[in-house]
């Protein structure tokens, strides 16, 4: 009656990576940093496992356009978010994936059911080719899978008093028993992988959902490092953790290799051809990647190469090639610190750079993330990052970068701290007189009412010790500060009258030595030599 609702089915193969040993990553990690061999680790034995999977050609489905088709998945800041939580509360975490989810989806409910017939090639054991399937529910292939997997998923999470958090559609929290006492736990769902944490309420919980849901790996961070949404991560002794992309960097972000060889004075004007631009886009694309999920020193340059379309010279290559260079031969870990709930304070950090060179390159970029109460006080902090972010910006550069920017005398210990380099913002927020421009004046107003509801502070440090300077410009940054930040996981700001006190910055750069790296890269020779070459710091 409905020829429209059979489809056809095939068996899809791949063979699926497995984890690289550790001991090769390092190998070619060492070869990187003291030889500057860049290419990617060479595979000697098989890394993979075979899997054949069942699925429909689901982008013939007749009723495609009236089912619900798409599934979020959760953003880094919340993943991030999460294990904060998890950290500051001391709960160990786990990472598990659901065995094959799709197929533990709760039965369809389409008035008429779709039915698919057999793979041409290979029909199913014990059954006649010329037999269809009816489909129960919404399996592999079909568009409507993930979407009611995740539906499946909520409803059985619901039952054990599982909320979905209004800010992030991918975490459900599990609240407690009272409407003032504390959350028990959180789940975090990217399809069928899940990031797990909790007290004993919480372990009861996913015990009793781990009877109607079979999941497939079961992994404490705490004893074994694991890969979770492209990152490897590791929670320590202390309850922190450790998130790193190394096996990515290392096993698949390879330099751009140029058929042909161009002179570095010709390189601006030399224009890539289509094979050279395909390479350069797959760079980019990795840089992107990597940039931000874990490494936020690369964040400008990804932003400003991908600028270089649809024209890109060889002088691109180069500077992409500096980049991947730089992301291999000084490695770095993010760090998700143990700070206790109490003392925990956000912290923003931003910048924009106006591009002068007439190539619209303008940039705006921020990080966010955690520290404690010693930060406002002068001390050394501890920073867990959450969240990065460089963007091209066309129109009021100013102001998106530091739009909740403002002052409060009133609160030594701020619940938020914001961090600029603008001398000019940061005197004009501490001050009563008004601007001549009014829509300044307004702008203002509406910083300083934002801070004070976030019970914020703006403190300001000079751009050469901003670390938010190599989110903005490539090349040109100052990328010490950023180095430090990634490689102590820590930060210090200095009291605003005593670094006015030491005269002119710019003076001060030179008594300490200015040098530029390959990419011209502005860094303080002495201090970034230990920056880029050692991983102890003084704090």
């Amino acid at each position: 009656e409905h020829p429209e609702h059979i489809l056809e089915s095939r068996f899809v193969d791949r063979y699926k990576p497995l984890d690289v040993n550790q001991k090769d990553i390092d190998k070619v990690k060492k070869a990187a940093i003291e030889s500057g061999q860049l290419a990617p680790l060479e595979l000697t034995a098989d890394v993979s496992s075979p899997k054949s999977r069942w699925c429909v050609i689901g982008w013939r489905d007749p009723q495609i356009h009236q089912i619900e088709r798409s599934a979020p998945t959760p953003s880094s800041n919340a993943i991030y978010t999460v294990l904060q939580l998890a950290s500051s509360r001391r709960w160990t975490s786990f990472v598990k994936d659901v065995k094959t989810a799709f197929l533990q989806s709760r039965p369809t409910d389409r008035k008429t059911p779709l039915a698919c017939s057999q793979p041409r090639d290979e029909p199913l054991p014990g059954l006649d080719p010329r037999q269809l399937l009816v489909l129960l529910t919404e399996i592999y292939g079909l568009v409507s899978g993930p979407a009611w997997w995740r539906s499946t998923f909520l409803q059985r999470t619901t039952k054990l008093g599982y909320k979905i958090c209004p800010f992030e559609p991918c975490v459900l929290m599990l609240p407690g028993t009272e409407p003032t006492s504390a959350t028990r736990g959180a789940l975090v769902v990217e399809v069928d992988d899940v990031v797990e944490c909790g007290d004993d309420r919480h372990r009861e919980c996913v015990s009793e959902l781990e009877k109607t849901i079979k999941f497939g790996k079961s992994i404490n961070v705490q004893e074994t490092e694991t890969m979770y949404a492209g990152r490897s991560l590791k929670q320590l002794p202390d309850y922190s953790f450790e998130l790193h992309m190394e096996q990515y960097v290392y096993t698949r972000l390879s330099p751009i290799v140029l058929s042909r060889k161009v002179l570095k004075k010709d390189a601006a004007s030399v224009v890539l051809n289509e094979s050279e631009q395909t390479q350069l886009r797959g760079a980019i694309a990795a840089l992107s990647w990597v940039s931000r999920e874990c490494r936020p020193d690369a964040a400008a340059a990804s932003s400003v190469l991908a600028s270089s379309f649809p024209d890109p010279t060889v002088e691109t290559v180069y500077q992409a090639n500096d980049v991947i260079r730089h992301l291999k031969q000084h490695p770095v870990k993010l760090r998700i610190h143990a700070i206790p709930e109490a003392d925990v304070r956000n912290i923003l950090i931003a910048d924009s750079a106006f591009d002068t060179s007439g190539k619209e390159r303008s940039q705006h970029g921020f990080l966010l993330g955690f520290t404690d109460k010693t930060l406002n006080a002068g001390h050394s902090a501890p920073v867990s990052l959450m969240m990065q972010r460089t963007d091209e910006e066309i129109l009021e550069l100013q102001g998106r970068a530091t739009v909740i920017a403002a002052e409060s005398p009133s609160y030594v210990d701020p619940r938020s701290i914001v961090v600029i380099d603008a001398k000019s913002l940061y005197d004009h927020l501490l001050g009563d007189q008004p601007g001549e421009c009014g829509r300044c004046n307004l702008e203002v107003a509406v910083i300083k009412e934002s801070m004070t509801l976030c019970c914020g502070r703006v403190r300001w440090v000079p751009h050469n010790l901003n670390p938010g300077d190599s989110l903005t410009k490539f090349p040109g940054a100052h990328v010490e500060p950023m180095i430090r930040l990634l490689r102590t996981h820590r930060f210090k700001i200095s009291d605003e009258a005593e670094t006015l006190a030491q005269g002119k910055q710019g003076a001060q750069r030179l008594k300490q030595g200015l040098g530029t790296d390959f990419s011209g890269n502005f860094y303080f020779s002495g201090a970034v030599s230990t920056c880029m070459h050692s991983r102890n710091f003084p704090e």
